[in-house]
């Protein structure tokens, strides 16, 4: 199966966005707005104006409702 670029591009973000989460020993690289900052530099994502806390909050917010599609137990659940 071919995955556009765009589509590619897409997905590793978010790949990327998840493995920001602190695990083990690895802290959290969304902890504050200059690891905001170091995630949207990384990843080239245009046309950000200024990043501020609510910013922060919202990200992290995505995060939490990726993370929670992922470790759904079914698909049904993931979905609603």
């Amino acid at each position: 199966m071919l995955i556009p670029h765009d589509t590619r591009i897409a997905l590793d973000t978010v790949v990327d966005l998840m493995n920001t989460a602190a695990q083990g020993d690895r802290p959290d690289a969304l902890a504050d707005l200059q690891g905001l900052h170091v995630f949207v530099r990384a990843h080239k994502i245009s046309d950000v104006g200024v990043l501020d806390a609510a910013d922060l909050r919202a990200v992290r917010e995505v995060r939490e409702k990726f993370a929670a599609v992922f470790s759904a137990p079914e698909a049904r659940i993931a979905a609603p």
